[in-house]
């Protein structure tokens, strides 16, 4: 067995490896979308004014 290939055990290795990289995308292609609506949502609902910044700086 010195330098010979179990098949199975590449086959197994291989496709565990592929899984990763199809499950890794799937996962990534669904959450990019949700995470710029997050972003969007978030950065619209801040209104935050330099007077309010003013007035906390001055209470610290």
């Amino acid at each position: 067995m010195n330098g010979e290939i179990d098949s199975e055990k590449v086959r197994g290795e291989l496709t565990l490896f592929l899984g990763g990289i199809i499950s890794g995308g799937l996962t990534y292609a669904s959450m990019k979308p949700m995470g710029r609506r997050l972003k969007d949502t978030l950065a619209e609902s801040i209104n935050y004014t330099e007077e309010e910044f003013d007035k906390d700086a001055d209470n610290i």
